[in-house]
């Protein structure tokens, strides 16, 4: 059986593509997401919308 040299290559670039994929998906799932920030809330004068930082 011949095989193209060039589609090995690519067919073994998206296997460890893949590979890769799957590792980060799962470390994605265990890491915990940060707290937001920041604050929002509604000027009831003017109705513009306000975002502060929360006080750390």
């Amino acid at each position: 059986m011949v095989v193209d040299t060039k589609v090995a290559d690519k067919l073994t670039e998206r296997m460890i593509h893949t590979a890769n994929s799957e590792v980060e998906a799962k470390q994605a799932k265990t890491r915990q997401l940060r707290q937001n920030p920041f604050t929002t809330y509604r000027d009831p004068e003017t109705g513009r919308w306000m975002v502060i930082k929360a006080a750390a």
